[in-house]
């Protein structure tokens, strides 16, 4: 969706009665862009000019096209974010308290699973090798970052079970 676009569903609806508080969706390359045109974000944005650097603040709003008193708030949604920081996870792994956290520890708690001891019960190698669209179920993004894996991550870790390198 262009900005163009948006402002003119933004002014129908304000002119039916309708006032926007927040708009969700997805973090496709298309909204995206939409979010730079606007200068949504969470960090600065840094460019040159004349030979200047210029600080611009991102910030999570705008201003209602038809009524500056409104801010109309941006939010990426939820399951988006979960698969992300999955992928993160998976990627490069998270850096907590002086340890790296990555999918070494998860394949770790698969193996200890497959002894008679049961720590992470939901915990399978589905969640660690989905390719393709079985990549995009939210659900096992979910059940990866679960508190139930996060404990016997942080349990098993803390009783010497967990051989990665951190």
């Amino acid at each position: 969706m262009s900005r163009e676009i948006l402002f003119a569903v933004l002014q129908h609806l304000y002119r039916a009665g309708y006032i926007v508080v927040a708009i969700t969706c997805d973090m496709s390359p298309t909204n995206m862009k939409l979010w730079r045109d606007l200068n949504i974000g969470i960090d600065t944005n840094s460019h040159r000019s004349n030979n200047n650097i210029m600080t611009t603040e991102k910030q999570c709003f705008i201003t209602h096209p038809l009524d500056k008193s409104l801010k109309i708030y941006f939010y990426a949604d939820i399951p988006h974010l979960l698969k992300l920081a999955r992928n993160n996870l998976f990627d490069s792994g998270f850096y907590l308290k002086g340890n790296i956290v990555d999918k070494r520890c998860l394949e770790e708690l698969i193996k200890l699973n497959a002894s008679d001891l049961k720590i992470a019960h939901k915990l399978s190698r589905t969640h660690l090798d989905a390719k393709g669209t079985r990549r995009q179920n939210v659900k096992l993004a979910a059940q990866i970052l679960s508190n139930t894996n996060a404990s016997a991550i942080r349990w098993c870790g803390s009783n010497g079970l967990l051989h990665s390198d951190n």
